[in-house]
C-alpha cells in the first residue's frame, strides 16, 4: 500500500485546475482503486483555507475542506514529537515551518510528499517526494 502526504500547493493546483493537477488526479485515482492512504497535515487544511478564502472567499475555502473529506484524506494533528522534528528540520535545511510539518508527519507516517512547491527540493534529502509539476 502507497501512502502519500500531501502538500497545500498539490491541493490547490488540483482544485484549481493547474500545473500538476493531472498528477493529484492519477494519485487520487489510484489511492481509491489500491486503497492508498492520502493524508495532509492540519497545518496543510489550513493553508488551503487560507488561500482558497483569499482567492475565492470563504464559502469556496469551506467547500475545498469538505471536499478533502470526500476525497477520503485524512487530516494528521501534529503531535509534539513532529512539531520539534519539524523545527529541526527547519533548522537543518531551511524549509518554512509549515513545509517542515509535512516533512516531519510524511517521516513518522512512512509517506512520500505530494508537492508543486520547489521549497520541497532541500527535504528531498531526508524524504521522498513526488513533483506534480
Amino acid at each position: 500500500m502507497k501512502r502519500h502526504l500531501f502538500d497545500a500547493s498539490s491541493i490547490l493546483a488540483y482544485f484549481n485546475g493547474d500545473v500538476g493537477a493531472q498528477v493529484v488526479k492519477r494519485v487520487l485515482q489510484e489511492s481509491q482503486r489500491e486503497g492508498d492512504g492520502l493524508f495532509i497535515t492540519a497545518i496543510q487544511v489550513g493553508e488551503v483555507y487560507l488561500f482558497m478564502l483569499r482567492g475565492m472567499g470563504r464559502e469556496a475555502a469551506i467547500g475545498a475542506i469538505q471536499d478533502l473529506e470526500k476525497l477520503g484524506f485524512t487530516v494528521v494533528p501534529t503531535e509534539p514529537q513532529e512539531a520539534c522534528q519539524a523545527s529541526e528540520l527547519k533548522n537543518r535545511l531551511g524549509l518554512h515551518y509549515s513545509d517542515a510539518v509535512a516533512v516531519a508527519t510524511a517521516i513518522a507516517l512512512k509517506c512520500t510528499v505530494v508537492t508543486s512547491d520547489p521549497d520541497f527540493e532541500k527535504a528531498g534529502k531526508v524524504v521522498k517526494i513526488l513533483w506534480t509539476w
